[in-house]
């Protein structure tokens, strides 16, 4: 599929409101893939797809996913959309890049090790234009750093957020951190 199909596609499977999200995501991956030097359409492909599953039922990405490996992501459901979505990526649409199946798999958790175009869409996705809790200054600093500070940037706010609200972040989140963190010993 061209990109302009996989786009199109999206936009007959999602909201409006899911849709605008995904091309916002899209958008700011893209610019992060070239300030980064990586694969702009590989980053957008990854990108728009990143939520195709996020509007399903907790049902059909049981459906998708029945093994039991997925089971750490069951609770609560929408953990599961990022795996049910890879699948339905390559499955539906096509798609056999590794490397835009792992950012579309990983794009809520983050997890130890991922790629350059998991983590432009993993920070694209919290930063993207339509998210309104990012403050400018945040989105701006996110711009000047490594891929690898952003996504622990990301990470960080997150979890500022979370002990705010008496949530802890999940396993694979706090094993990327660390991963990171331990990378820069």
């Amino acid at each position: 599929m061209t990109l302009t199909e996989i786009t199109a596609e999206v936009a007959n499977r999602l909201s409006r409101k899911r849709y605008a999200h995904s091309l916002a995501v899209a958008a700011q991956a893209v610019k992060l893939a070239a300030l980064h030097g990586e694969n702009p359409r590989r980053a957008y492909t990854a990108a728009v797809l990143h939520d195709i599953a996020r509007e399903l039922s907790a049902d059909r990405w049981n459906d998708i996913l029945p093994e039991s490996r997925f089971d750490l992501y069951r609770n609560p459901p929408v953990l599961l959309h990022g795996f049910a979505g890879e699948r339905i990526a390559a499955v539906e649409f096509s798609i056999d890049d590794l490397e835009v199946l792992e950012a579309i798999r990983y794009h809520t958790l983050g997890f130890p090790g991922m790629g350059k175009t998991a983590q432009i869409v993993f920070v694209s996705d919290y930063i993207s234009r339509d998210r309104t809790f990012v403050g400018e200054d945040f989105r701006c600093r996110i711009t000047s750093l490594s891929l690898e500070e952003a996504v622990l940037a990301v990470i960080d706010a997150t979890a500022d957020y979370f002990m705010k609200t008496r949530r802890s972040l999940h396993p694979d989140t706090e094993n990327e951190a660390a991963f990171l963190r331990r990378k820069w010993k």
